[in-house]
């Protein structure tokens, strides 16, 4: 567990991660860092980092490589102190912070507690779209990471995916709520007026089959701001003008 010297538990952010969503990755980790009033600490949840210890056969039913690897975040994390996990379809519009002070110690895992109904089809890029019960409850997770130690690499790689998105793992009253507004689910729910955080279930604008989705305007313009060049200030009147980088002035000559 990593802490500062005065004991402070800074916060892991754990993002899955899906070769075709690299984009999405990196903004919402630049959505996290821009708001953030605490420092961070961001990994991914990678399967060409995992060899060895994530083994699962791919499920025609999984629609991105992290569906069950993040189950793996406890063990990642060493069963210590708390770890965020967090699809990478998402936008971060609020301070983390907010989110991390919700902690409580009474709960293994705490989730937004969605009624998604949805019908057997497709969505992004034709991927597979599944009912079950409990769904994306487990797209944001704040885990209480010594009270998933039942979370072993053995059970990860060999449970049903319902035994592991439905939390078959833990006992009900071990699973807390968080608020609505940490996981909206776009083009599923209607948007709140101050969404904290936006989860593009269906599919982002990164994709072309969704450049239409709502709230794509937000996901576009903060990939727009990664790739705003910092402003050049204005010299002052009477300042020396500036030199390009590199140029060395030649000293006054002696008299």
């Amino acid at each position: 567990m990593t802490h500062t010297p005065a004991g402070f538990e800074i916060p892991r952010v754990f993002i899955g991660y899906d070769p075709r969503e690299r984009v999405a990755v990196n903004v919402l980790a630049d959505s996290f860092q821009a708001r953030s009033s605490l420092p961070l600490l961001i990994a991914q949840v990678r399967l060409d980092q995992l060899a060895g210890v994530y083994q699962r056969e791919r499920d025609p039913r999984q629609s991105t490589d992290f569906s069950f690897s993040r189950f793996l975040v406890p063990w990642l994390a060493g069963y210590q102190g708390w770890a965020l996990f967090i699809d990478a379809d998402m936008l971060c519009l609020a301070d983390l912070a907010e989110l991390w002070a919700l902690r409580d110690e009474r709960y293994a895992v705490q989730l937004v507690k969605h009624q998604h109904v949805c019908e057997q089809g497709l969505k992004f890029q034709g991927m597979p779209q599944t009912p079950y019960g409990r769904k994306n409850w487990s797209s944001v997770m704040l885990f209480n990471c010594a009270r998933c130690m039942a979370l072993t690499p053995e059970l990860v790689n060999s449970a049903s995916g319902l035994e592991l998105h439905q939390f078959h793992w833990l006992a009900d009253e071990q699973i807390g709520a968080l608020p609505p507004e940490w996981n909206v689910l776009v083009g599923v729910l209607p948007l709140p007026a101050a969404p904290k955080i936006l989860h593009y279930t269906l599919g982002g604008p990164w994709f072309d089959d969704c450049l239409t989705m709502p709230a794509s305007d937000r996901w576009l313009a903060a990939r727009a701001a990664m790739n705003e060049p910092l402003p050049v200030e204005p010299a002052a009147v009477g300042a020396p003008e500036a030199q390009p980088v590199g140029h060395h002035p030649l000293p006054a000559p002696i008299t």
